[in-house]
């Protein structure tokens, strides 16, 4: 990853993200595309509760993550667990969307220099670099 750069894409009637006092911190990955970031990614869903678990196939083309993220987790299941190696951009703005991911876990996915987690309300972030 040497060769990470943010770009900020114009909507209409925005202007550059300027940062300042009390703008968020993070990356904006709803006006922000990121250029050098496009490993392979592979993606496996698991969903579990205290009496079931269902494991999805591997998906690996981003075609199969935005089909399968089209429906929420199923009703019996308390936990989902998405495990995603090789993250690429569109990948992690599929997931950011969908999950409304701080922009500091964004930001943390793409320079994750060791293992670590964050905790937010309702959801639970674990990055690492292997």
């Amino acid at each position: 990853m040497d060769n990470v750069r943010a770009v900020q894409r114009f909507k209409s009637g925005s202007g550059l993200y300027t940062g300042g006092v009390a703008a968020e911190p993070g990356l904006d990955y709803t006006t922000m595309d990121v250029e050098g970031f496009n490993a392979s990614a592979e993606m496996t869903v698991t969903d579990y509760s205290a009496k079931r678990c269902m494991t999805s196939k591997k998906m690996r083309m981003l075609s199969d993550f935005q089909e399968f993220f089209q429906y929420d987790r199923p009703p019996w299941s308390k936990v989902r667990w998405i495990n995603v190696d090789g993250l690429n951009w569109p990948c992690i703005k599929l997931l950011a969307t969908k999950f409304k991911l701080h922009r500091l876990a964004i930001e943390d996915l793409l320079s994750v220099q060791r293992t670590k987690i964050d905790l937010y309300q309702d959801r639970s972030l674990l990055a690492s670099p292997n």
